[in-house]
């Protein structure tokens, strides 16, 4: 294993630095009227999670190029502090917000905060179960990125035990692990032999990876929600000395997946763009507050990685 795969792969979290950005008031006209300049607010699960950041970053690259400005604020995957902290930014006057929910039905109360407020609400990334509210939701094709996995799997393995790694209360885990069943089902040789919750980071999948490996012996699949998870997942397998046996797949197609797959530790991720997500989102709040009309929902699409064919992304950074 390489130095750089050592350092990525295997340690639990490392430390990000998330840009403050400087909000200065601004105010305007209604929607579709002119006026000097828009106030965005953002609000994601977490931006503990490389994801988030770079999601984050093109979105606020889409706006300041545009001479507006975007206020950001982490939760950190608490549910009550996310709909307080909204309510905060709407008092600040926001023109649109841009929102990644803890919890895809706890989000309710700041939702129809937002709606009697008159500031739409663009969902990226994991959408909400209160879509009325909601003006956009731009997300993964998350129901494929599960299908990728497993179908990829069934044409490395004849059958096996599997465990899933999953994340309850987060709609894009939940398609994730869909698609991925679906695909299993066709086929009795494979099993689940247990679901557990690891809540998409590194920290809750260790314990819960170490649990699984003491309960299944015979463990041949595990599937992660996303990459964190895989990563959290890893660092279990590879304590018990199961490196190599055990097939992983996860969910991103982020730098340190890409380095767990050309390490040859995971087997596949089914690779997001939040580069692209972000740029969708900020210019479909344009749009729509331009008086243009918008869809309802857009998927961007995914892509599974593989040892096959790791070698066609980037090296460094997010797609």
């Amino acid at each position: 294993m390489s130095r750089r795969g050592t350092v990525r792969g295997l340690c639990l979290v490392a430390a990000l630095t998330v840009l403050s950005l400087s909000v200065a008031p601004v105010y305007g006209a209604g929607r579709g009227e002119p006026r000097e300049g828009y106030l965005f607010a953002a609000t994601y699960m977490t931006l503990n999670n490389p994801f988030f950041v770079v999601l984050h970053e093109s979105i606020a690259e889409t706006v300041e190029s545009r001479g507006d400005r975007i206020v950001v604020l982490n939760p950190d995957y608490d549910q009550v502090l996310q709909v307080a902290q909204i309510e905060d930014l709407l008092s600040m006057g926001i023109d649109a917000l841009f929102l990644n929910p803890v919890d895809w039905k706890g989000i309710r109360p700041a939702l129809e905060a937002a709606n009697n407020a008159g500031v739409p609400v663009f969902v990226v990334d994991a959408p909400v179960y209160d879509e009325q509210f909601v003006v956009s939701t731009i997300v993964s094709d998350n129901r494929e990125a599960g299908r990728l996995a497993a179908l990829d799997l069934l044409e490395r393995r004849s059958g096996g035990t599997v465990v899933i790694l999953d994340h309850p209360t987060n709609k894009p885990s939940i398609d994730r692990v869909e698609g991925f069943t679906s695909v299993l089902e066709t086929d009795p040789d494979f099993s689940v032999v247990s679901q557990l919750s690891a809540f998409g980071t590194v920290e809750g999948a260790l314990p819960q990876m170490e649990n699984a490996l003491q309960a299944h012996s015979d463990i041949d699949v595990v599937f992660g929600s996303n990459d964190p998870t895989c990563l959290g997942a890893l660092a279990a397998i590879v304590a018990a000395n199961r490196a190599g046996e055990i097939l992983l797949y996860g969910v991103d197609g982020s730098p340190e997946g890409r380095d767990m797959v050309r390490e040859g530790f995971m087997a596949g991720t089914s690779a997001q763009s939040p580069v692209s997500m972000g740029r969708i989102a900020a210019e479909t709040a344009y749009r729509y507050l331009a008086g243009e009309e918008v869809p309802s929902r857009v998927f961007v699409p995914v892509s599974l990685v593989t040892p096959e064919n790791v070698d066609r992304y980037p090296d460094e950074g997010w797609q």
